[in-house]
């Protein structure tokens, strides 16, 4: 009999506590041959998930391609021509700041229609599913208060 309560799972991973154990989580991955199993204090996982806002990250995977070619337009004209540090700014995403505009924009586009698919991949992989939420203990006395006059 499993002792284990899934948080969450796929083929790779297994986010679960185990029963009776509130301080812990673990997270254990099976990827490549590799087996590794994660003990993870609440607090620490608590920290890492108020790193997220899913409602904002829904709202990153739903941009249109024409907000991120808009986005994309206005910051190539802004550093054409620039030189020293503003040249700099956006190289990874778009290149030299000498380049063609046209190259520029290809850049641009292609880096954040990137990024915006994948995390559409994450909300969704995030969202499939049943999750059965971590239980800290103190549940019952919630449902307790909230029944009181």
């Amino acid at each position: 009999m499993s002792t284990k309560i899934t948080i969450s799972h796929d083929e790779d991973i297994h986010f679960y506590q185990e029963v009776a154990d509130e301080s812990k989580i673990y997270l254990r991955v099976r990827k490549g041959g590799v087996d590794l199993k994660l003990e993870i204090d609440v607090c620490h996982a608590l920290a890492i998930a108020k790193a997220f806002n899913l409602g904002r990250v829904e709202a990153m995977s739903k941009l249109t391609d024409e907000e991120i070619a808009e986005h994309v337009r206005a910051c190539v004209k802004a550093r054409l021509g620039k030189t020293g540090l503003g040249a700099i700014f956006g190289m990874l995403v778009y290149g030299a700041a000498d380049e063609p505009e046209e190259t520029q924009v290809e850049s641009g586009l292609k880096y954040y229609k990137m990024m915006r698919d994948n995390v559409k991949e994450c909300v969704a992989r995030a969202t499939q599913g049943g999750r059965t939420p971590f239980t800290f203990g103190l549940e019952e006395l919630l449902t307790k208060s909230a029944s009181k006059p």
